[in-house]
């Protein structure tokens, strides 16, 4: 089985912090490849990214995809309105429709989206709401999906102890959370298998 993990900087933090850590294998048995590709700045709507996002499946031919975008998108400006927001859920779920159609993926698993304590291009308070409905909207629409589906990283909204380095990115606490929460997403899959 191969599983690949794709996305925004989220993915390159987390492929350093498991090589850091000896935990390339995610704990799995050798019948088991994990790989991670990820974009710096990653954005459903730069085709570039997609296009390299695309080219990490075409390389690496996974039976399993686990996705983390959107981010990004909901951090490109002030005037995030209700059609900008399902335009991005939208842009996720038919990109994700699309790889597993065309790569034969057995199951692509969409990772929500992180609330932020600091932005670029919003304010907090608005990007933090965007990703609160984006996440709900999410959970709900691949509900109706087969082989798609939504994945939580528990114990970083209402950590006890902070979860971000510089407010985007998880710091070392945060990303144990995100690594036992990516290799859930896998065992269960290769459970179901």
């Amino acid at each position: 089985m191969k599983t690949l993990i794709i996305g925004s900087s989220h993915i390159n933090h987390l492929d350093r912090y498991i090589n850091r850590s000896g935990l390339r294998s995610f704990d799995l048995n050798n019948e088991h490849s994990v790989r991670l590709f990820g974009v710096n700045g990653g954005q459903l709507s730069n085709t570039s990214h997609i296009s390299r996002l695309e080219r990490a499946i075409v390389n690496n031919r996974p039976n399993q995809l686990i996705l983390q975008i959107g981010g990004n998108d909901l951090d490109s400006g002030n005037q995030l309105d209700a059609d900008k927001l399902e335009e991005i859920i939208s842009g996720i779920i038919s990109l994700c429709t699309m790889w597993r159609t065309r790569y034969h993926l057995q199951d692509v698993c969409v990772v929500q989206l992180f609330f932020r304590s600091r932005t670029r291009r919003t304010t907090v308070s608005k990007y933090n709401e965007h990703v609160r409905l984006a996440n709900m909207k999410l959970k709900k629409e691949l509900a109706k999906h087969n082989h798609i589906r939504y994945w939580k990283v528990k114990g970083i909204k209402n950590s006890a102890q902070p979860v971000y380095s510089d407010g985007v990115h998880f710091n070392q606490n945060g990303l144990v959370k995100y690594y036992r929460a990516i290799r859930g997403a896998i065992t269960s899959f290769h459970k179901a298998c």
